[in-house]
């Protein structure tokens, strides 16, 4: 439910679109824009929508409308049926004649199916209500006994919503890991190793179909139940040769800075009222939470940052139109000011003018933005979201000057574009969010029943997937929903088992999907079961194609 200030919301949005009149296609009667014969096949169609209406042929629940279906069809038996005895007797309809006909058509009504469709109707209500589920109309059991397609999100309904930062890409250094840690917010649990996972851009068309299909181990290294650990600790043992604890450094310092300070979260162990051991508890933004925790695994988190002298000057927060956050704060050990960003992967490659620290630095090339760019493809296809971090320090002194006498405010947001402009680029971090444990089994029995699932996800703080820097619904990458999917079985593992054509509609990015015609639409072989970067009103259209298919 959806009111005031929660239309803003996701779930408002979408509810909203979803309750939005709309004429029918094929409906308009403006002959300027469809032709002559339009008046006519939109008067014809309208008039069948009326009847259609009144009949209960085109309104109601789908059981409600095949049985006004099934009505009308034993009425025109009944009716046949009393034609054809009133021709037996040379239409010499006499009162036993009428009375035989009528007895007739009357057999043909099964009288005890409304009986009988209620008492089914209790017997499932009986079994929801064991289930915890609460029923307060039967029409909404007989719509649920209907699905055919299940359309969800992902963030949160298909996976924890419990985020946790698995890798972090340090450029010529190596691949930061977490290992091994089962509470997203406790940041003593697990350990962190320094490893060389890093890939090159992708030059070919081979290339990047094996890229495309590419599953290494660490892409497993996922957070899992404790009967899955054992599994987990002898690939991490395969991989130790390639892999050592990891230890703070300049380089590391330098990322982890950013990532604790441009941040809203609060990560702090404390004892819980009545208890009498210490446990960590966290507030904020899921995805700012995980950043925040990493900081705290080497003992960096804001508040120890903050007590040392650091003081924040000005923030710029998260902008779903451009897909970052920064803040300005003063180094109390130089005496200078600094810039710091994070955000989507290519709205931050955009403005960096230089990549590193220290003697690692060096100057954005084409080669270096591919490199970061296969990175990021690289974490999203182990099902992670991806973020950029950056820094840059400001010229001088930053001033904050108020306006002029009788305006209100200063010159902080003016300044916003000087900020966030020839930064350095510190690195990548991938966020994993598992999977729930009991979602694979629900898919599973889900297409057991002849149920299609489909993900439509979106998510605020994320990366884009394309060179496309105008694309304003920027989400989750494709191939981290892909990979997610895969992963609960929504999709199969190997696409290529799959036609070519189906294989191609499978996985969806919004902006693709949107700007197809319905009939376009309506012409794929089968409709997508990942789309990444939905807006509600994606949702929508994919809900309506569903419908048009009778599905």
């Amino acid at each position: 439910i959806a009111y005031g200030t929660g239309m803003m919301t996701e779930v408002g949005k979408i509810a909203e679109s979803t309750t939005k009149k709309q004429r029918k296609e094929g409906r308009s009667m403006n002959y300027k824009k469809h032709g002559i014969a339009q008046p006519a096949k939109g008067l014809a169609l309208r008039i069948y929508d009326g009847i259609g209406k009144f009949l209960g042929l085109t309104e109601g629940t789908p059981l409600q409308r095949k049985l006004s279906k099934l009505a009308y069809l034993l009425f025109g038996c009944a009716i046949l049926l009393a034609i054809v005895v009133f021709a037996v007797n040379k239409f010499n309809v006499t009162d036993e004649v009428a009375i035989y006909a009528i007895s007739t058509g009357i057999a043909i009504i099964p009288e005890s199916l409304i009986a009988v469709l209620t008492i089914t109707m209790v017997v499932g209500m009986t079994v929801m209500r064991k289930a915890n589920v609460v029923i307060r109309d039967l029409s909404a059991l007989e719509a649920l006994g209907g699905i055919t397609n299940i359309c969800s999100d992902k963030t949160g309904t298909l996976t924890q919503g419990a985020m946790i930062v698995k890798k972090v890409w340090l450029p010529k250094i190596g691949v930061y890991t977490v290992n091994n840690s089962m509470d997203p917010n406790d940041p003593t649990q697990g350990e962190v190793v320094l490893g060389t996972e890093t890939v090159s851009p992708v030059t070919s068309p081979d290339e990047k179909q094996d890229f495309d299909h590419q599953r290494s181990a660490a892409a497993l290294k996922f957070d899992v139940p404790a009967g899955k650990l054992a599994k987990d600790k002898q690939k991490t043992e395969k991989d130790s040769d390639e892999e050592e604890p990891a230890t703070m450094n300049a380089d590391l310092e330098a990322f982890l800075r950013p990532t604790a300070l441009c941040n809203l979260a609060t990560v702090k162990e404390e004892l819980a009222e009545g208890e009498s051991i210490k446990k960590w508890n966290t507030t904020g933004e899921p995805t700012e939470i995980a950043l925040q925790v990493f900081a705290h695994r080497f003992n960096y988190g804001k508040k120890g940052l903050e007590a040392k002298g650091w003081k924040q000057i000005a923030e710029y927060p998260f902008d779903s139109t451009i897909k970052r956050m920064s803040v300005v704060y003063k180094n109390p050990e130089e005496d200078q000011w600094v810039v710091y960003s994070k955000g989507a992967v290519e709205r931050v490659l955009d403005l960096c003018t230089s990549v590193g620290t220290g003697e690692k630095n060096e100057p954005m090339t084409d080669a270096l933005k591919d490199t970061v760019l296969a990175q990021m493809d690289h974490f999203a296809r182990q099902g992670q979201r991806v973020l950029a971090v950056a820094s840059k320090v400001w010229p001088g002194e930053f001033k904050i000057e108020k306006k002029e006498e009788g305006k209100h405010g200063s010159n902080v947001d003016e300044l916003r574009p000087q900020v966030e402009e020839d930064l350095t680029l510190l690195g990548l971090v991938g966020i994993y969010d598992p999977p729930r444990d009991e979602t694979k089994d629900a898919v599973r029995e889900c297409s057991e029943a002849g149920i299609k699932v489909h993900m439509l996800t979106v998510s605020y703080h994320s990366q884009s997937t394309t060179r496309d820097r105008s694309d304003k619904k920027q989400g989750d990458h494709p191939a981290t929903a892909e990979a997610i999917a895969k992963e609960i079985g929504i999709i199969p593992r190997n696409i290529n088992i799959l036609p070519k054509d189906v294989a191609e509609s499978i996985v969806f990015k919004a902006t693709d999907f949107d700007k197809l015609s319905n009939t376009e639409i309506d012409a794929l072989p089968e409709l997508p079961l990942v789309i990444a970067r939905c807006a509600p009103d994606t949702k929508t259209r994919m809900i309506e194609a569903l419908r048009r298919r009778g599905l």
